[in-house]
């Protein structure tokens, strides 16, 4: 790099008081050459494209030309991905997945729902897939459940060859119609107020199929047949997109002429083709994929930097292929012009230890030089040393260095540096010394927070008994904050029977423990229309548990009064005369939901958790005639049914080795200590001052 250019731009570009502070390469150049600097508009973008602080966060083009995909006609080619749907599988049997197969010509679509991903599910869904079609080629991601061995046989049994894509743009087609689908899906739960799909599933993949797509110049995937199959493919791969109007449909030239013509186009952007961006042996970054909840302010390439090794054209376009910084290794993958970025470094400017350690002057003796393995390129290693080393290819040179020592006091039992060590690390880290000192500190004050105000918010919806409650929390501007966590909900309700008549004076109802978290079955929250919470229907189980196990007497006997919570008796959890708690409440008038069969001596549950692995796991055993409301039986009565051994598996290993054996049975001598201490361990609370009441 010129160091006159750097010496000119360096002072200009880094000053915030500057305009041109931080900007672009066009903005940096009309306030460099109106100050009478004259500097080429390629000498500063060049510049600014060393910084790192400028390619790093460059905005990468995203819309561009890309490789289109050719097909030699009707199923030649299928894109197939796996839709998510583990947040609905409560409401549709358990499916967690749907297999998503569209055919890349005629956009025909299939979809089988999988309770899993393994590869018997898998295999169990294309089956049915392919049993409809007789598949050439079969493109998809690098999920592994794709490779599984059934799969796979599968795959060799019916003559299907299969592939999968190295860039990050996988199998579009079909992540592009999850998309449309998942739209569709959720319409209709707004509209029919219920998220069970499986029994509709079929007739959503019919409407999709019935849908003229403009892609197809608004023909119907059911429309595409042998018969047309040649036509479609001009269509499609030689000519422009017809209008859906009728008039101009019935003017299309014919097969041949618009074939002659296509040909004559092609060969005239052959003629014009366009020069290579990146020469082979440039320096470059890649941008990131973009994800729907990234910042524009985030970082948009990679730190790490690669070099140019092959370039060729594809569709005439330029593609390139990368390798190594060092090695010229080649990373798999094919990457187009605009997801590239020009770096202008050297090696000699890249310095990157291989060991974890801190560049500092103690490298080496006084004039003396010492060889370190450098590995991959890293910006923020080049200001932590650049005081320390001097640039010398690949040689790097320690500074001189006297010893010093700090003279060190004793008092109340703690060494106070009297000498205070200038920091080795740049502007990012920041010193800090004990409470204990800060006497003549001045306290520090918060600006983030103006005032604190509360709204009432009512319900959006209509309330009724069926009808989901839905409450809108938007703030007025962008510079207010909701605090969730102050947030509070209130009900005013009455109690009635079930046919709707008034409950008499004299009658014993009053209602369960834990009154306020009982009236729901399921909370659900988002945030900017994604679900950022755990759906399902146990919301109050969820709430009784976190109660009894989370909050001590003095909570349980005071704040969550409000919600009303009084503590049922034991032994006389279903009795409505001698239950203290229900008397009480009387005067104030990722949970899982499994059903084991009466008489049952054993029951294997299987992935009860898909996501994420939970951080404990609670069990409670209750009646099921309580859970569905019988008026006469307590909910929260959780009892043992002469439980005798329960063993939980994490991807087939038993949790904590052994299974933790049981015995109820007074008579054959209680074994409950090994629960009972596990309780208090899984609580936090093993160990310490403290019980659950």
């Amino acid at each position: 790099m010129d160091e006159e250019v750097n010496n000119l731009l360096a002072p200009i570009y880094y000053n915030i008081e500057n305009p041109s502070s931080f900007s672009s390469a066009s903005k940096l150049y009309h306030i460099v050459n109106a100050d009478g600097k004259k500097i080429g508009y390629h000498k500063i973008k060049r510049w600014l494209n060393a910084q790192d602080n400028y390619s790093l966060q460059k905005t990468p083009r995203r819309s561009f030309k890309r490789l289109r995909v050719y097909t030699t006609g009707i199923c030649n080619l299928m894109d197939v991905d796996l839709m998510q749907v583990s947040n609905l599988s409560q409401r549709n049997s358990g499916y967690n997945f749907i297999l998503v197969a569209i055919d890349c010509f005629s956009r025909r679509l299939w979809m089988q729902e999988s309770k899993s991903k393994k590869g018997d599910d898998i295999a169990k869904a294309f089956g049915k897939i392919l049993k409809s079609a007789k598949i050439d080629k079969i493109r998809s991601d690098v999920d592994g459940c794709f490779k599984s061995k059934v799969v796979q046989k599968l795959f060799k049994e019916r003559g299907v060859r299969h592939f999968v894509t190295k860039n990050e743009i996988k199998a579009n087609y079909a992540e592009r119609v999850i998309q449309t689908i998942k739209n569709k899906f959720y319409r209709y739960f707004t509209k029919k107020r219920t998220y069970r799909y499986i029994d509709n599933l079929q007739k959503f993949v019919k409407s999709y199929n019935a849908t003229p797509h403009r892609s197809l110049n608004y023909i119907a995937p059911n429309d595409v047949t042998p018969e047309n199959e040649a036509d479609v493919w001009v269509q499609q791969y030689l000519n422009k997109k017809q209008s859906h109007d009728k008039k101009a449909r019935a003017n299309t030239k014919n097969t041949k002429q618009l074939k002659t013509e296509a040909d004559s186009m092609r060969k005239k952007r052959m003629q014009q083709r366009k020069s290579y961006k990146f020469k082979i042996g440039s320096f470059v970054r890649i941008a990131y994929t973009r994800h729907i909840f990234n910042r524009s302010y985030s970082q948009k390439w990679t730190d790490e930097i690669f070099k140019v090794v092959r370039r060729f054209k594809k569709q005439n376009i330029n593609i390139y292929k990368l390798g190594s910084f060092y090695n010229d290794e080649v990373i798999l993958g094919e990457y187009y012009s605009s997801e590239l970025q020009a770096v202008d470094k050297s090696d000699a400017s890249l310095w990157v230890v291989e060991k974890n350690q801190r560049l500092s002057s103690t490298l080496s003796k006084s004039n003396e030089k010492c060889n370190l393995r450098l590995v991959s390129p890293s910006a923020q290693m080049v200001e932590m040393a650049k005081e320390s080393l001097e640039d010398e290819g690949l040689q790097i040179k320690g500074k001189k260095r006297k010893r010093k020592t700090s003279p060190k006091t004793s008092s109340s039992g703690a060494n106070i540096r009297k000498k205070k060590r200038e920091p080795k690390r740049d502007n990012n880290f920041t010193e800090a010394i004990p409470s204990q000192l800060e006497v003549f500190e001045i306290p520090p004050y918060q600006l983030g927070v103006e005032s604190i105000s509360f709204e009432e918010c009512r319900p959006t919806s209509q309330v009724t008994a069926y009808n989901p409650i839905e409450f809108n929390l938007c703030a007025q501007n962008g510079l207010e904050y909701i605090d969730l966590k102050r947030s509070k909900l209130y009900v005013k309700l009455r109690v009635k029977h079930s046919n709707g008549d008034n409950i008499a004076i004299d009658s014993k109802v009053a209602p369960v423990n834990g009154f306020f978290y009982a009236l729901f079955s399921q909370v659900d929250c988002y945030l900017q229309g994604s679900l950022i919470s755990s759906s399902n229907t146990n919301y109050s189980y969820k709430c009784m548990m976190k109660t009894l196990l989370d909050y001590g007497q003095d909570a349980k006997a005071s704040q969550l009064t409000s919600a009303l919570f009084y503590k049922d008796r034991s032994g006389h959890m279903d009795s409505f005369d001698t239950n203290t708690g229900l008397y009480e409440r009387k005067k104030l008038i990722v949970m899982k939901h499994i059903t084991l069969m009466m008489g049952s001596t054993n029951a294997v549950l299987e992935n009860i958790f898909q996501d994420v692995k939970p951080k404990r796991i609670i069990m409670g055993l209750t009646s099921t005639n309580a859970v569905n409301g019988d008026y006469q039986l307590n909910p929260w009565n959780f009892q043992h049914f002469d439980l005798q051994q329960i063993t939980l598996y994490c991807d087939g290993v038993p949790v904590d080795g052994i299974p933790l054996k049981l015995q109820f049975n007074e008579d054959r001598g209680a074994t409950n200590v090994a629960a009972y201490v596990k309780m208090f361990e899984n609580c936090g609370k093993w160990g310490g001052d403290a019980g659950m009441k």
